[in-house]
């Protein structure tokens, strides 16, 4: 009886959310990450090439001035071509992020659409992906920067 009532409890036990797996993988790379950025931008390196061309080229002007973004670059098969499409100038931003593991390309991150994470008050709130299904995730996300200039 004691047996039967153990197992129910475990197997009752709740999984992790998505969102709970994420921060945690993102704690685990970026301990401060819940108080230095608001937004985070997951890029693949393959995946659909025009969702991740428009993103990327976003980031290779605006990067500098993106301060409260942390940018993961992930899934690229060459680290020489990444760092030769993004420059050195990019790349050697403190919120730029080379995955050279793709720890960021597993599990809940898996995906081949450029990932905005928007963070409110250190948690993961949203979750958007520039793809054809959402082609203005990219402008939404600018939206977001213009009220955070306004506000």
């Amino acid at each position: 009886m004691v047996t039967l009532i153990v197992l129910l409890l475990f197997s009752c036990s709740t999984k992790p959310s998505k969102n709970g797996v994420m921060e945690q993988t993102l704690l685990e790379q970026f301990p401060d990450f819940q108080t230095n950025y608001d937004k985070i931008v997951i890029i693949p390196g393959a995946g659909c090439s025009t969702c991740i061309s428009s993103t990327e080229e976003y980031f290779k002007i605006n990067i500098g001035t993106e301060k409260r973004t942390l940018l993961i670059l992930t899934q690229f098969a060459n680290t020489k071509l990444v760092k030769i499409n993004f420059t050195s100038s990019v790349i050697s931003e403190p919120n730029v992020y080379l995955d050279e593991l793709n720890t960021f390309n597993k599990g809940y991150f898996e995906s081949m659409y450029p990932q905005f994470v928007y963070l409110k008050e250190g948690k993961i709130d949203t979750i958007e992906f520039a793809s054809p299904e959402s082609p203005n995730t990219l402008a939404n996300y600018k939206s977001t920067l213009v009220d955070l200039l306004i506000n």
